[in-house]
């Protein structure tokens, strides 16, 4: 999965004492250098001579996809590049930028971690303001090797620029799960009471006509802690889950809402949450309060589904045992 060797750009193990004692290991890669590689690898595997060097220049946009996830023991930060050109061309790209092996990925460890590096590399590529991606070029030297400047760094004097990706061609997405969100935000605790891009709580926005434009970003997440600090004693509605600094200093508006978790949230809603309102409590009432007159036409159709799940489970497991 990680496709850049690890010769280019080896990681720096660190170890850091937590306050409970712990010791922990990690390390974090720049992710300007990340990006620079991996584009640079790619391009050498799609130009193999002089004469495909205009593949270059071609109109192209560059999507990248920055997330993080705790599981089995390690908490770890990964980057996906895609370079897309015009005619359907994909230049794909996916590196660990970090790793560090915890038991538990809390806003205490992650911030005297990994934290900050992390913070750090994703702002090298992104604007003051944030959120603006910078421009990336691509630059061919003397010695005819390609080089990609990427983040805060300068183009390199005795280079020929052979094509510059704009920011509008740019696209930066940071997505993981509603927890991890409320953890980078500076607000953990809050993934299931409160939404991550706006002001509301679970049962404002459950309601469609109650949502408004209040969208967080840094000034206000920045605001609302200040005023915290000032009223120690403000009602947890008015903190609006806002806890901590946030550990990744981007704009709120970069996190997306994971695709693979509102499927899930869907599927619970719609089949499984005992509420009267699921398909399964409907279902359940339908089935206890059929007329006797429908009786003897639904329930063979039930007892028919019912074999056919028993009769594909007994294959499954035979084809396990095989």
């Amino acid at each position: 999965m990680h496709e850049t060797s690890i010769d280019e750009l080896p990681p720096c193990v660190r170890i850091q004492e937590l306050d409970d004692k712990t010791k922990v290991r990690f390390y974090v890669k720049p992710l300007d250098r990340i990006l620079s590689l991996g584009m640079k690898k790619k391009l050498k595997e799609e130009i193999k001579d002089e004469i495909k060097e205009d593949k270059i220049k071609r109109p192209c946009k560059l999507d990248l996809s920055w997330s993080a996830d705790h599981r089995g023991g390690f908490f770890q930060a990964v980057v996906k590049e895609v370079l897309r050109y015009n005619n359907g061309t994909k230049l794909k790209f996916v590196h660990c930028v970090g790793q560090m092996q915890c038991k538990k990925d809390t806003y205490d460890v992650i911030s005297k971690t990994m934290g900050p590096d992390l913070n750090s590399g994703l702002c090298s590529i992104l604007e003051d303001d944030r959120k603006t991606p910078r421009r990336i070029h691509i630059c061919k030297q003397e010695d005819g090797e390609y080089i990609i400047v990427a983040g805060r760094n300068t183009i390199p004097p005795n280079c020929d620029l052979l094509k510059t990706i704009e920011s509008q061609d740019i696209t930066v997405a940071i997505t993981g799960d509603l927890a991890f969100y409320a953890l980078m935000l500076g607000k953990p605790g809050m993934d299931s009471k409160w939404c991550f891009l706006c002001d509301l709580s679970a049962r404002e926005w459950a309601c469609v006509h109650k949502v408004n434009d209040n969208m967080w970003n840094n000034d206000t997440l920045n605001a609302k802690r200040y005023a915290i600090i000032a009223n120690s004693k403000m009602k947890a509605h008015d903190r609006k889950g806002v806890k901590y600094i946030p550990i990744l200093d981007v704009d709120p508006s970069l996190f997306i809402p994971p695709p693979l978790h509102i499927k899930l949230g869907l599927v619970n809603r719609a089949f499984i949450k005992p509420t009267g309102v699921s398909y399964m409590s409907w279902s359940q009432s339908r089935v206890e309060n059929i007329p006797i007159s429908e009786f003897w036409v639904v329930i063979p159709k039930l007892f028919k589904l019912q074999t056919i799940g028993i009769l594909q489970r007994i294959k499954y497991n035979n084809l396990i045992q095989l």
